[in-house]
């Protein structure tokens, strides 16, 4: 959880993806906003740190531009949302 106001959030779509995780079915749902928040902190840096209280664990985001994602050498799961947030 971020812990950040959001501004205006204009909703982009909602994304389903089915894999497999370690040879067993798995399935994750995404819910795409664009907006833009109310603290800067997180705009300070290249990236920040987020905590999934359900779980405890911390992750790491990154700015990285869309044109980025869209390269062949970067991994980017859901090419479904590239494409709506560039429509």
């Amino acid at each position: 959880m971020l812990g950040v106001e959001p501004l205006d959030p204009t909703a982009v779509g909602t994304f389903e993806r089915v894999f497999e995780r370690g040879g067993e079915p798995a399935h994750e749902v995404w819910r795409v906003y664009e907006g833009r928040i109310a603290e800067e902190w997180p705009y300070c840096g290249d990236s920040f740190a987020l905590v999934e209280p359900e779980r405890g664990t911390e992750h790491v985001s990154r700015w990285i531009p869309i044109d980025r994602l869209r390269q062949p050498n970067t991994t980017f799961s859901v090419s479904d949302v590239l494409d709506a947030l560039t429509a």
